[in-house]
């Protein structure tokens, strides 16, 4: 099975690993499907959760790891040898649908400031 997420508050998070425990173990086990009982991780919702290349927060999605470290090479690619056009715009139109004014702005100073995002 692929990961999933359950999202609570603090207060419902006593409720909500019960819950977890009990409801969505079975509604898997009608399908066939188990939980492995070592790999549930808990995490504060103000520190995200990666998801389909992203960090997702209560209040915007950050870019991930690997977008970023793609970003940067793609970047620095265009930068030093003026190849690779289509890349960058893939990047930046990518950008778009997350909160990365800040980091492609520190991205673009960071690679000589040339240009502006």
């Amino acid at each position: 099975m692929d990961d999933f997420y359950i999202v609570v508050t603090e207060e419902d998070y006593g409720y909500a690993l019960e819950a977890m425990k009990a409801v969505v173990s079975e509604y898997l086990m009608s399908m066939g499907l188990k939980l492995h009982p070592n790999k549930r991780y808990v995490q504060e919702v103000r520190k995200g959760c990666p998801f389909l290349g992203k960090i997702v927060r209560v209040d915007c999605l950050l870019p991930g790891k690997r977008f970023r470290k793609n970003a940067k090479r793609v970047l620095r690619r265009f930068v030093e040898t003026g190849n690779n056009y289509e890349g960058v715009v893939s990047y930046i139109g990518m950008s778009k649908h997350m909160s990365t004014k800040k980091y492609m702005a520190e991205l673009i100073e960071g690679l000589g400031g040339r240009y502006r995002y």
